[in-house]
């Protein structure tokens, strides 16, 4: 059985399926649980009416749902969140490159990766989407065609992994 607590990004476990489970509960909680809590805020507090888009639109329905102190809830939430994003992809994205290019490249995409938050903190909010966009859909591509290829041995393991007697079954 694998190690409780396993981080899924740097991998201490002997098993892809704890890993993948591991990793999918992150995009759970932030696309299911934390998305659909802020639509319901947006909906319950009537703001959606207001002509609002975007950030003040989750603002002024923080606000109305906590007033005198909601704003400040959601400023920090959204200040630790972008945060951990910014860590998190910066060390996905080191290792990449390590793996891509060898450990001599890790400076020199720290350096890049400094200039890059940078310029993406102060460039227009949609230029700076677009660019996140763009570069997600570029990083699926591959991901999304080894997942194609890789599918009949993740079904098998998958359901070795649940199956009564199996890692993850009971």
């Amino acid at each position: 059985m694998a190690p409780p607590g396993s981080p899924q990004a740097s991998g201490s476990t002997s098993n892809p399926v704890f890993s993948g489970v591991i990793g999918m509960m992150g995009t759970f909680i932030d696309t299911i649980i934390i998305c659909t809590l802020t639509g319901l805020a947006i909906m319950v507090t009537g703001v959606w009416t207001s002509g609002e888009t975007g950030a003040m639109l989750s603002s002024s329905a923080f606000e109305a749902a906590m007033p005198g102190y909601g704003k400040y809830v959601l400023t920090i939430c959204l200040a630790l969140f972008a945060f951990t994003t910014i860590l998190g992809w910066a060390y996905y994205a080191e290792k990449c490159w390590e793996f891509l290019l060898g450990t001599i490249s890790e400076i020199p995409f720290r350096v890049l990766w400094t200039v890059a938050v940078f310029f993406g903190a102060t460039l227009s909010l949609d230029f700076a989407w677009l660019v996140a966009d763009t570069l997600n859909a570029l990083m699926a591509i591959p991901n999304l065609i080894s997942l194609l290829l890789l599918s009949p041995i993740i079904v098998k393991l998958t359901r070795d992994y649940f199956a009564p007697g199996g890692e993850g079954g009971n």
